[in-house]
């Protein structure tokens, strides 16, 4: 457990000054890695669930994924949402209609449904990061005094920070003093003790991000750190639910020790909508 916690500190020290630069820099410096971590994911789900013997239809799904994420990022406010349903509503009947050919022992019901989730649960769930890059929270916030940074990249980090420390906090403290199992049927290495301190751990993220960086309420900052804290574990055992009906230990190796990008990000996608949601409905972000 040790050296496993180790690997992926080494990763994470590695990786982690990148994203701040890309947040920072935004536009394409940040569009063309999502897009390319969106295509990454979405080939680690169809090529699992096509071990399942499942024959979804990929190349739909890459290009729908690649334009919900070009129209989030480029699309006028007013013509957005419309646009991206009207993507979701093309893939549904695109999925269906690439089950015309298929084999009498292939599920079209499975295939074409398999097809849209990919998208859905990657790209869709992905573009919410573009969403928030586009916010600048602390001036929503009446925060002017908050540093460059925190304009530019102060949303994204308030989903990204809780989570970071949710999963690290759970994993040090599960590892070395976990005896109850949370879930031992869907995800056996995760403990009840991990899973309350990494609850406490986004807490702590979502109030250090909200108050000192953002200068969002404490009140605020606390309901949506204990938020994350939740929702991501879910979004996590939710992941493990898929790799054991799959029968996959890790959907990737992307991330080195952290496995794919599936296996890495999956809490984080799990909070990006309902933390933009939370900030559009409370405080107007990105109306």
């Amino acid at each position: 457990m040790l050296a496993k916690f180790l690997k992926k500190t080494v990763v994470a020290v590695i990786t982690i000054p990148i994203l701040f630069v890309l947040l920072y820099l935004g536009g394409w410096w940040l569009l063309l890695p999502v897009m390319g971590v969106a295509l990454v994911g979405m080939d680690e789900y169809y090529t699992a669930t096509r071990r399942k013997g499942h024959r979804p239809s990929p190349m739909l799904g890459y290009v729908t994924g690649i334009m919900i994420l070009g129209v989030t990022h480029f699309s006028p406010p007013e013509l957005r949402e419309g646009t991206l349903l009207a993507f979701i509503i093309l893939l549904v009947g695109g999925a269906l209609a690439l089950q015309f050919g298929n084999r009498p022992d292939q599920s079209a019901v499975n295939n074409s449904a398999i097809t849209a989730f990919g998208v859905i649960y990657v790209p869709l769930m992905l573009s919410f990061i573009i969403r928030l890059r586009q916010i600048d929270l602390p001036l929503v916030l009446g925060h002017t005094e908050a540093l460059e940074f925190w304009h530019r990249a102060g949303a994204v980090l308030f989903v990204m920070v809780p989570v970071w420390c949710c999963d690290t906090v759970a994993m040090a403290v599960g590892g070395a003093w976990g005896r109850h199992k949370l879930a031992p049927t869907i995800s056996p290495a995760k403990t009840v003790e991990g899973s309350v301190a990494g609850f406490v751990a986004a807490i702590i993220g979502g109030l250090a991000v909200g108050v000192w960086g953002v200068g969002m309420p404490w009140y605020h900052a606390l309901i949506l750190g204990a938020f994350e804290g939740v929702v991501g574990q879910l979004g996590d055992l939710g992941k493990s639910v898929l790799k054991r009906d799959i029968g996959v230990k890790d959907f990737g190796t992307l991330f080195g020790a952290h496995g794919g990008v599936l296996d890495r990000l999956d809490s984080m996608m799990s909070c990006l909508p309902p933390v933009y949601l939370y900030l559009w409905l409370f405080f107007g972000a990105g109306r």
